[in-house]
């Protein structure tokens, strides 16, 4: 993901300096240090400002839970925060 978002920088620089890609950073860093907490902090802070959708906030809570958080859990797909 690292090597992907690196890329797209180079492909778009504007891109560096969106909100975007400022989240993209943010989880990727939570994610190395499996860090589901930050990861969902990070997910919520960016919903407060730009709604993610049903399909975003579906994949984030697959890699969340990825990470250990929310294993055997019952809560719903919408619970990254």
């Amino acid at each position: 993901a690292a090597r992907a978002l690196e890329e797209f920088k180079d492909m778009d620089p504007q891109f560096s300096g969106s909100r975007e890609c400022g989240l993209i950073e943010k989880l990727i860093e939570a994610v190395e240090e499996s860090d589901a907490e930050k990861f969902a902090t990070e997910c919520h802070e960016y919903d407060q400002i730009m709604k993610l959708d049903a399909w975003e906030t579906s994949m984030l809570v697959k890699v969340k839970n990825s990470m250990g958080a929310g294993a055997g859990g019952d809560g719903g797909d919408d619970e990254f925060c």
